[in-house]
C-alpha cells in the first residue's frame, strides 16, 4: 500500500497494513455499524473519553439530550490530526429564551476550546434541535395520508449512536406514535429511515477507502447491502417495530 501524502504537517503518513489486518478491518465493516478505531485499527480510547467528558459537561443543561459522534473517529479511519465530529441533540422546547440559548452555545465553545488546548484535538459541533411535538404532528399527518410529511431527518438522526439515557425518553415517545400506524405504513417508514442511514453510511465507506486504499471495495454494492441489513436491525430495534 502506497502511503498518502499528509494534508498538513501534523498528519502522519498512513501506515502499512498487513493482509491479516485488512481482512480484520473488512470483517468489522461487514459486521459492525460503528468502529471507533483509527487508520491503524487501534481503539480510539482517548477520543472516546473526550466524547464522554463532553457529554458529562453538557449534562447540567436541561435542554441537552445527548451527543452523537459521527465521521472518521467512530468509523475507523481517523488520523491523529482528524477532528472529532459530533452532533449535539437539544430539546427545543426547553430552550426558554435567547440568554439560555447563548449560554448553551458558549458552554460548547468553552469545552471545545479547552479540549483543543489540552489534547490538541479539534471538535466540530453541529447542534440538532429536537422538536418532539413537531415530530409527532408530522407522523400523524403522514398517518392521514401525507407521505411528504414523514419526519425522516430527525428520526434518522435519533436512530444513530447517542450518549446517555435521556435519548430513551424521546425515542419512546416517537416509538409510541410509530406503533399506531398500520403495518404497511410502518414498513414504508422503516425502509425510508434505513435508506437514509445507508446513504450517509456509504459516504463514510467511500472516505475510508480513500484514506486506506487497501480497504476499497470493488464489490461496494455487496458491502452496502450487508450494511443495510445491519442498519435495518438497528432501526427496528430502536423504534420497537417488528419486521
Amino acid at each position: 500500500m502506497e502511503p498518502r501524502e499528509p494534508k498538513n504537517k501534523e498528519d502522519e503518513l498512513v501506515p502499512e497494513i498487513i493482509d491479516d489486518d485488512v481482512d480484520l478491518q473488512k470483517r468489522r465493516v461487514e459486521t459492525k455499524l460503528y468502529s471507533p478505531r483509527d487508520v491503524e485499527g487501534e481503539p480510539n480510547w482517548k477520543r472516546l473519553e473526550i466524547i464522554k467528558d463532553f457529554d458529562k459537561f453538557l449534562s447540567e443543561y436541561g435542554a441537552f439530550i445527548g451527543v452523537s459522534p459521527y465521521g472518521s473517529s467512530v468509523n475507523g479511519y481517523n488520523l491523529k490530526s482528524s477532528d472529532i465530529d459530533i452532533n449535539v441533540l437539544r430539546d427545543l422546547s426547553k430552550v426558554n429564551d435567547v440568554a439560555e440559548n447563548d449560554a448553551f452555545n458558549r458552554a460548547i465553545e468553552y469545552f471545545c476550546r479547552e479540549n483543543h488546548e489540552k489534547n490538541g484535538t479539534k471538535i466540530e459541533v453541529w447542534i440538532v434541535n429536537v422538536d418532539i411535538d413537531a415530530i409527532k404532528r408530522d407522523i400523524r399527518a403522514f398517518l392521514k395520508g401525507d407521505e411528504l410529511s414523514f419526519p425522516t431527518s430527525p428520526i434518522a438522526e435519533m436512530s444513530e449512536m447517542v450518549t446517555g439515557d435521556k435519548i430513551k425518553q424521546y425515542r419512546a415517545q416517537i416509538s409510541a406514535e410509530l406503533k399506531k400506524m398500520p403495518k404497511q405504513k410502518q414498513k414504508w417508514a422503516m425502509d425510508v429511515l434505513v435508506d437514509r442511514l445507508t446513504m450517509t453510511d456509504s459516504m463514510n465507506l467511500g472516505k475510508k477507502g480513500e484514506r486506506i486504499p487497501a480497504l476499497k471495495y470493488p464489490e461496494s454494492e455487496n458491502i452496502r447491502n450487508k450494511r443495510r441489513i445491519l442498519w435495518k436491525r438497528r432501526v427496528l430495534k430502536i423504534w420497537g417495530i417488528e419486521d
